[in-house]
């Protein structure tokens, strides 16, 4: 299972690299993934809907930062 997962992962920030095409692209890679898997699983594990979402949003502004902004 671990393997399977790290297979997407990997896939996943391969793909996110490419598209940022910057010399910080994998560290602006491996941001947006921990935002948008961190903010989903805290999402999904607490019970206010409200703070459900309000987690969500977040992430998701902050993984826009990340996407927009230039690099260092």
């Amino acid at each position: 299972m671990k393997a399977a997962y790290q297979e997407v992962l990997r896939e996943l920030l391969a793909r996110l690299q490419a598209h940022l095409g910057s010399r910080d692209a994998r560290e602006r890679a491996l941001t947006l993934v921990t935002l948008c898997i961190g903010g989903l699983v805290a999402s999904r594990n607490v019970a206010d809907p409200a703070l459900a979402r309000a987690l969500r949003e977040a992430a998701y502004r902050q993984a826009q930062t990340v996407l927009n902004s230039r690099p260092c």
